[in-house]
């Protein structure tokens, strides 16, 4: 594979006078060589130099590695997916929670306040009962 792409690199490598190739410096032949890789990193995404090159789109063949490593990805997009719907969940039943906390003491309130106001009453009639029988024995003894 590697041959390959080196044979169709060649012409264009030898369409620089020989004093260019060996006077340059790092990067000079890079336009023309980078653009030729990358074309032929398109058309062969299996290539094994399918690699990110001079800003070009990254490609990734078929490789079971990258196979593995998608799947995992995918995997852990799942995985903190459903954390996120559980933590969901979890803040809606602590929120129903908080209010049957809330309506349970309303409840309990509401049964010391009918107690209270039951026992209010029980004492107005117990000091009325007692009101008239203190007058009553006053007047008949």
């Amino acid at each position: 594979m590697i041959f390959s792409t080196n044979q169709q690199l060649w012409p264009s490598f030898l369409k620089y006078p020989e004093h260019t190739i060996r006077t340059a410096n790092a990067f000079d032949l890079n336009n023309d060589f980078s653009r030729t890789l990358s074309n032929q990193m398109v058309k062969d995404p299996n290539h094994a130099l399918s690699h990110r090159l001079s800003g070009e789109k990254e490609y990734f063949g078929r490789n079971p590695f990258n196979e593995k490593i998608n799947l995992m990805k995918e995997k852990m997009n799942h995985v903190q997916q459903q954390s996120m719907e559980n933590i969901e969940k979890l803040l809606r039943r602590n929120e129903h929670i908080e209010i049957l906390a809330i309506q349970e003491n309303t409840a309990q309130f509401s049964r010391a306040a009918n107690g209270l106001r039951r026992w209010q009453k029980y004492r107005k009639a117990g000091i009325v009962t007692l009101t008239v029988l203190f007058v009553l024995w006053f007047i008949f003894f």
